[in-house]
């Protein structure tokens, strides 16, 4: 794959590191404490993890029960979810993305976002940037918690949206879980790194495919108009 030639005919981003850095401004151990504090109600120790969204994992590895497992998630989605959605008032771009956005409008490419995040603050986002075109966008539901990435479900619901043939469809995420999906989707994929962090987690895990770490760096040809 030529990443400075973009040829596709469909573009699917994940949105979190990808679209924007959504928690750039936004203290996440608050976060954190409040599901400390609420999942031991339910039987969840959350005190081991670091991360806030770990928490879908330690309540699908902690509770067999359907019952109290989904009302566990439901409580933990809420924090969550609040969380994702006061943190878009602060949240930064990614370089470059207002005019990817603009060029793949021109040159009449499909979007489309899969992420983990929940569809309700991808939506806020798209409406704080003014965008009028909103693209299919499949998320987080709680319902279905194993269908979080790495399994492509969601990256294949926005696909069976477009109806677009998976060898003219390009994904780019910021992670290696990202790359997994688009594996098991069979679909090509792009990393886009804005961090060093970002970065070091490829390499960490020996991935070696092509990384951007800004959006200036993708070129869409004329030729595909």
């Amino acid at each position: 794959m030529d990443y400075k030639k973009l040829t596709y005919k469909t573009i699917v981003l994940d949105f979190d590191g990808t679209v924007c850095r959504l928690f750039a401004h936004y203290d996440l151990q608050h976060t954190k404490r409040t599901l400390e504090q609420i999942l031991p109600a339910y039987g969840v120790d959350f005190n081991e993890y670091d991360d806030c969204f770990d928490v879908y994992h330690a309540i699908r590895s902690q509770l067999s029960n359907p019952a109290q497992r989904i009302d566990a998630l439901s409580a933990a989605d809420r924090i969550i979810e609040q969380a994702e959605c006061e943190a878009i008032d602060t949240c930064t771009d990614i370089p470059g993305l207002d005019n990817f956005l603009k060029r793949c409008g021109l040159h009449h490419i499909q979007l489309g976002i899969a992420t983990n995040n929940s569809p309700k603050c991808v939506l806020k986002y798209w409406k704080r940037k003014g965008l009028t075109d909103l693209p299919p966008i499949v998320g987080r539901d709680i319902s279905h918690i194993e269908h979080l990435k790495p399994d492509p479900w969601s990256l294949n619901k926005v696909i069976e949206t477009l109806h677009t043939p998976k060898n003219d469809i390009l994904f780019i995420g910021d992670s290696p879980t990202d790359y997994e999906c688009a594996v098991r989707a069979q679909v090509d994929f792009l990393g886009i790194t804005a961090t060093e962090k970002k970065q070091k987690r490829f390499e960490t895990q020996q991935i070696s495919i092509p990384l951007i770490k800004s959006y200036d760096m993708l070129w869409i040809p004329d030729t595909i108009l």
